[in-house]
């Protein structure tokens, strides 16, 4: 008998965190964006996926109305 796989998080019914968490196509999307925006450079990925999240979950609870770190959105010139 086969193990059946599961999600390494998943997010709870009343976990309220998990409606600010972006799915994982759009943190590579975003990701992409920012290495693309910064020169392609070479072993970023981490801090391109890192900053990527942080700035879709930001964005998420801004729409909401939610008070959001200053550091944590990046606006657009």
């Amino acid at each position: 008998m086969r193990a059946k796989k599961t999600p390494l998080r998943q997010p709870l019914a009343d976990d309220p965190s998990s409606q600010w968490q972006p799915t994982h196509e759009e943190i590579t999307f975003c990701a992409y964006l920012i290495w693309e925006r910064e020169g392609r450079p070479q072993g970023c990925e981490v801090a391109h996926w890192l900053q990527a999240e942080m700035q879709l979950q930001a964005v998420r609870k801004q729409d909401a109305g939610l008070p959001v770190a200053a550091a944590s959105v990046e606006t657009k010139a």
